[in-house]
């Protein structure tokens, strides 16, 4: 059993995100008028920090930010409370909430999403070392969860970073699907 519950989940821009500026307008209109389905409650900017957490959009229940972790601009969505009692349901319900996110950007700004590679991560390094015993429980509910987005579409996962960082596992894939798609079968 997995007693982890702050998972993230972070999609890789295909080109460049939205301006911080556009980002804050959004994310704004996102709170006044309940573009997503969650307690939204602020908006912070840290564009400034090198490799930060972006333009962040604070949550009852998670935090949705425009980052730039490993020099790559993305959305990432964390978890952080309101979560299922199941570990696959957590992470589905996660996924299911970067997607709905990533959908937004795409419909109201230019930017895009890259949809053949996504990056989990556990943020509890008590229940969740970064190291292989956790990649060994974390694996088969990752691999569910796979063979749910992509289908037919066989994905690669390997372990993402090292002891001194979070749990993390990025699964790929050859072909893209599209963020539609990957919404409709997680729905």
């Amino acid at each position: 059993m997995i007693e982890a519950r702050r998972i993230a989940v972070k999609l890789f821009f295909d080109g460049a995100p939205p301006a911080p500026a556009d980002a804050r307008a959004l994310f704004h209109r996102a709170i006044r008028d309940r573009l997503l389905d969650e307690v939204l409650i602020d908006v912070a900017d840290y564009s400034h920090v090198h490799h930060g957490p972006g333009v962040v959009l604070v949550g009852h229940a998670a935090n949705y930010s425009l980052d730039s972790d490993e020099g790559r601009p993305g959305l990432t969505c964390a978890r952080k409370r309101d979560e299922p009692a199941d570990f696959a349901a957590r992470l589905s319900t996660a996924t299911r909430a970067t997607l709905a996110a990533c959908h937004l950007i795409e419909r109201e700004t230019s930017a895009r999403f890259r949809t053949d590679e996504i990056l989990f991560r556990i943020n509890d390094r008590l229940h969740a070392p970064n190291d292989a015993s956790t990649f060994a429980l974390v694996l088969p509910f990752l691999e569910q969860l796979c063979v749910r987005l992509f289908s037919t579409e066989k994905a690669t996962i390997a372990p993402s970073g090292d002891s001194k960082t979070p749990f993390g596992a990025r699964a790929t894939v050859a072909r893209a699907p599209s963020l539609d798609e990957l919404l409709a079968r997680i729905a």
